[in-house]
């Protein structure tokens, strides 16, 4: 059974574990408004490559404490567009389902995004899409003028139970928040290369099995804390 509404952090093109509690909900809430970290999934995300795994990373421009939905890019950043296109190109053209994906991953990349913001959400709702998978997907920084910022604040505004990630749940919980999460746990399937890497992105899972990868991402449990 669904529950109603999932609260996550928008990342760029999310991971596998993220994108199971996205299939427990109806509706998405993208937490675009909390601070912008570092070293996160919120500009990267991990692929398969022949020598184990790599990032996909965005080069982005921010203060400390900017909200995600406020980070811009580099100057150069058509030329990560390139890269990113090149090497998944490179590590996913033996795939099952890449050359299908290909010429709408392109448009995807051609877009002209502004923010990180607003290249986080579009890359979910492009897995979204690419698996025939419908769900509503909104932001918090659409909230109005006085949006969510922290989990502190949020549990002043948000009354009733939702689902996250099992990293986020835990946090969550120490604020008082009513949550859920998806025990999920990774299952071994077929990558491009010898060997088994698990919770890379979607991009990984849909090159290699396109719609069937839903089928992977169902049946996981839901926990409280």
């Amino acid at each position: 059974m669904k529950t109603s509404t999932a609260i996550c952090i928008p990342d760029f093109f999310p991971r596998i574990s993220v994108f199971a509690a996205v299939l427990q909900s109806d509706r998405v809430v993208l937490a675009d408004t909390f601070q912008y970290s570092r070293q996160s999934y919120q500009n990267r995300t991990s692929i398969r490559t022949d020598t184990g795994t790599a990032w996909l990373s965005v080069p982005v421009r921010y203060r400390f404490g900017d909200p995600i939905h406020t980070v811009t890019f580099e100057d150069a950043q058509w030329k990560w567009r390139e890269s990113h296109l090149k090497t998944l190109q490179n590590h996913y053209r033996s795939s099952a389902m890449y050359e299908y994906y290909e010429s709408y991953l392109e448009s995807f990349y051609a877009e002209p995004y502004a923010t990180l913001g607003q290249l986080s959400v579009a890359s979910l709702r492009w897995l979204c899409k690419a698996l025939a998978y419908e769900v509503a997907i909104e932001c918090m920084s659409d909230w109005g003028s006085n949006p969510p910022t922290n989990l502190n604040e949020l549990s002043l505004v948000w009354q009733k139970p939702f689902l996250t990630t099992k990293e986020a749940a835990i946090f969550a919980a120490k604020m008082g928040l009513d949550v859920y999460f998806v025990d999920w746990k990774p299952a071994v399937y077929r990558q491009v290369y010898t060997g088994f890497y698990p919770d890379l992105s979607m991009l990984d899972l849909l090159f290699n099995y396109g719609p069937e990868a839903l089928s992977y991402l169902k049946g996981f449990p839901l926990h409280t804390l």
